[in-house]
């Protein structure tokens, strides 16, 4: 009896730890890869052995932690369920296709000898591993963002699905296992399956196209938003520009009647004492700005160019290093620009409280890592960095104390990103490095 259910459990085992080796690759280290063929195989013979589907709810339950836990996705909870899908799908079909073909009676565990069992594996594999690099190709071109800014509630049902599928499929295979099926019952049975599959997915694909286009939609708009802001900061300063103009022409007038008068120490000495600090204020802004022409991307480009002219505008002194030209980032640019904007925003308001702000960007490349650093002139109000990263954490009053929590919302959904946070008596400094 145990001998049969080990090799029962053999092709379920293989299918799910392979195709959960295809959806993580070197995500993983070989000991909990170890770990978790181990946490299979001990399951799936105790399992079929007993024929109790709390032990198939357990392993569910406990694989799913194991893969949450070490990959840090709420993702990896459907993972399991939906491999175990797959295999079971592939064992619905391929077991008693062979049983039919070398002249068995039909069942869902074919009594085969070592080469039908071996080809019965080989086809197995092929044929679940090829169902899921098209699940993983459709899951990273498609849905990756999706999930990453799905609704809990709508995630929760989705899951909800998924979990009761991959349940409804345990119950037909421990049912229908090693049971003679007549080729009716086994048509029946087939058809009854890809029904309920079939519905299952549809509507979960009508609730991700669904979640995809009000993603795109929120997309737009945080977009038309950035524009916004950009736009009532490029008004800013062309009325920055016009104040200038009309300040210079009053620095002429004023120089016309040093020079009518012959008053030419005097005038030295308001050249030097009123006109040359503007001229050095006016330089070293626009210059600090043209060092954003090194940013290839456009969406980065634009929130970057946004948030450093708001705080010229509020007479911070800004200072831009770019060392290196810029394309592509190894990040999806509205995450980056989310969390750019709220060091922004941070720098730039705490910077305000201070009796000189200054707000300094650098960015530049590291061997193969890009690095930005933010850091800004600041106030001590006695709160720690690791109480700033918490919901609600402010020094700004009520309404405040969201930015860096959101932040690190943002940060735990990309495994290529390192943030950390220093301070001195100076400065208040932000590095965020991209892999």
């Amino acid at each position: 009896m145990l001998t049969s259910s080990i090799i029962n459990s053999i092709p379920c085992i293989i299918l799910i730890f392979f195709g959960i080796y295809v959806f993580y690759s070197r995500k993983i280290t070989a000991k909990n890869y170890f770990l978790f063929f181990c946490l299979t195989a001990i399951f799936s013979v105790i399992a079929d052995y007993t024929k109790s589907p709390l032990i198939a709810l357990i392993y569910f339950c406990v694989g799913s932690y194991f893969l949450v836990r070490i990959t840090r996705k709420k993702q990896s909870i459907l993972l399991l369920f939906i491999t175990y899908i797959v295999a079971s799908i592939t064992i619905l079909i391929i077991s008693p296709l062979l049983s039919y073909m070398v002249g068995h009676q039909i069942t869902l565990f074919a009594n085969l000898n070592l080469l039908e069992m071996s080809l019965y594996l080989f086809f197995s594999l092929i044929t679940s591993l090829s169902i899921i690099f098209a699940v993983k190709y459709l899951y990273q071109r498609y849905l990756v963002l999706v999930f990453d800014n799905i609704d809990k509630r709508i995630f929760t049902f989705i899951a909800f699905s998924i979990v009761f599928s991959a349940l409804f499929i345990y119950a037909i295979i421990t049912i229908f296992g090693g049971s003679s099926l007549s080729t009716l019952q086994y048509s029946f049975l087939i058809i009854l399956f890809i029904m309920y599959f079939l519905l299952t997915t549809v509507s979960a694909a009508i609730i991700l196209v669904t979640t995809k286009k009000n993603y795109e939609s929120q997309r737009k708009i945080e977009n038309l938003n950035t524009m916004r802001e950009y736009t009532d900061n490029l008004e800013a300063t062309y009325n920055n520009l016009r104040s200038f103009k009309h300040d210079y022409i009053n620095i002429l007038s004023t120089l016309s009647i040093f020079l009518k008068e012959k008053r030419y120490s005097e005038m030295d000495e308001y050249f030097f004492r009123d006109i040359m600090p503007l001229k050095d204020e006016f330089t070293q802004n626009n210059a600090s700005l043209a060092n954003l022409s090194r940013v290839n991307n456009l969406e980065l480009k634009s929130i970057l160019y946004t948030k450093l002219l708001q705080a010229i505008n509020k007479n911070i002194t800004v200072t831009v290093d770019i060392a290196d030209e810029m394309d592509s980032l190894n990040i999806d640019t509205i995450d980056l620009s989310r969390i750019l904007g709220i060091y922004l925003d941070n720098a730039i308001e705490a910077a305000i409280e201070t009796p000189h702000p200054v707000v300094n960007f650098h960015l530049g490349k590291v061997n193969s890592a890009v690095v930005f650093i933010i850091s800004n002139s600041y106030v001590n109000h006695g709160i720690s960095i690791s109480q700033m990263a918490q919901m609600n954490t402010t020094s700004k009053g009520s309404g405040h104390g969201l930015g860096l929590y959101n932040v690190s919302k943002i940060l735990s959904k990309h495994d290529n990103i390192f943030a950390e946070t220093s301070m001195n008596d100076d400065l208040f400094t932000q590095q965020l490095q991209i892999i």
